[in-house]
């Protein structure tokens, strides 16, 4: 039995090694694509955004005299904090798929009322800036408006200025709208200088056509949220808030065919081992006696499996590309054994076994957070059927024929 057993340990080494250079080129690829596509992408749609608030800035002027006894004018600069914001923002999520890779875009259509007064402006003016979020995108449908009159402005930049005329003691009100698109994350942001911002009469609601929404990191939790029909509201409202966090939604991480495939590689031996166990046992209650070159080829078979994904899933969706690796994987160990052993053999034991622990063992990965307890189940389960069947085995006997 020992001779027997060393050969098949040395297959499922090979297959190991096999699996992991699989794994090991799969995430080199993904990667390597990744790291080139993301920059294409990013300028063809939009790279992540955030949308800072406004700041509203006058100016009064001073005469001094320089070193040298010259004269020259000092300007001062005077914020004015925003007296409300009121914002709607809406996200679209529109994935899109290059080679093994999915990246996570979105549509955002923009909508923002703010309102400033002038109680304590000593000044005739003052100016608006607006920072867009980047000035690698588009921006469609963009409308400026100040109390209720749409200006129309001459844009050279992302950071937009207006200067208002204004009266004493009035309270001044202006919006911007726009659509744009962006990837992964969006953001609206307090302040843009990493300080503390200073919030009153705020409201910001994101409606999301998407129900599996995160939070980026160091970001505020909405105060309400709505669901509805497949979509999402999500509400921010502060009277009076002093913070150095951003409000931000972040888009679903659609499942990367690369970094999965890789993942259930270096996984697959776990698999292979639990099946060669089976059929071992199997074969020897059954008085099958099987060489270790058909373990090889059984192997073999396992890692087509893996070998096919790979590549199919460059071409045709992940779940699709799994089903069919499934039934070429299972048809060569089912059409092999048939001929080895028998059709029973092939269909009710090695046929159900490599279903349970290729296919079933590979599938929980597409449940993240699960895998390992579905793995650790399945090897206690594993673990009771073997000891049940083998329970009344005479290992001495068995060892000596």
């Amino acid at each position: 039995m020992v001779k027997k057993i060393l050969p098949i340990i040395a297959i499922f080494v090979v297959s190991w090694i096999a699996w992991v250079i699989l794994g090991s080129v799969t995430s080199l690829r993904s990667g390597n694509m990744y790291s080139s596509i993301k920059k294409s992408v990013a300028s063809l749609w939009g790279s992540e955004q955030v949308q800072y608030q406004p700041i509203i800035k006058w100016f009064t002027y001073q005469q001094k005299l320089d070193k040298d006894g010259k004269r020259y004018t000092h300007t001062i600069t005077h914020n004015i904090p925003l007296y409300s914001s009121d914002i709607d923002v809406n996200l679209n999520y529109e994935p899109r798929k290059k080679g093994l890779l999915w990246y996570n875009l979105y549509k955002v259509a923009f909508s923002g009322e703010y309102v400033f007064s002038t109680e304590n402006v000593n000044s005739k003016k003052v100016t608006v800036y607006f920072t867009m979020p980047s000035d690698r995108t588009i921006y469609d449908d963009f409308r400026f408006s100040v109390n209720g009159e749409q200006i129309d402005l001459d844009i050279s930049s992302n950071v937009i200025s207006y200067e208002f005329n204004i009266n004493k003691m009035e309270k001044i009100s202006f919006s911007v709208a726009y659509v744009s698109r962006g990837s992964d994350i969006w953001e609206y942001g307090f302040s843009q200088y990493d300080s503390i911002g200073k919030i009153k009469n705020f409201s910001l609601n994101i409606g999301t056509d998407f129900l599996d929404y995160d939070f980026p990191e160091d970001t505020i939790s909405p105060t309400t949220k709505t669901e509805n029909e497949g979509k999402n509201l999500l509400t921010w409202k502060f009277e009076n808030l002093l913070s150095g966090f951003n409000i931000g939604v972040k888009v679903p991480d659609k499942l990367n065919p690369g970094p999965w495939v890789a993942k259930v590689s270096y996984f697959a031996p776990v698999s292979l081992l639990f099946f060669f166990i089976v059929i071992f046992v199997i074969s020897l209650l059954g008085k099958i006696d099987l060489h270790p070159m058909h373990f090889l080829f059984l192997a073999a078979s396992f890692f087509s499996f893996h070998l096919l994904l790979a590549y199919l899933a460059d071409h045709i969706p992940l779940l699709l590309a799994f089903s069919i690796s499934s039934v070429v994987s299972i048809f060569l160990v089912v059409s092999y054994l048939r001929i080895v052993a028998s059709a029973k053999f092939a269909f009710f034991k090695a046929g159900v076994a490599q279903l349970i622990y290729l296919v079933i063992f590979t599938y929980v990965h597409f449940f993240e957070g699960y895998s390992g307890l579905m793995v650790t189940i399945m090897s206690v389960i594993t673990l009771f059927i073997l000891m049940q069947l083998t329970a009344k085995v005479d290992w001495n006997k068995i060892g000596k024929n």
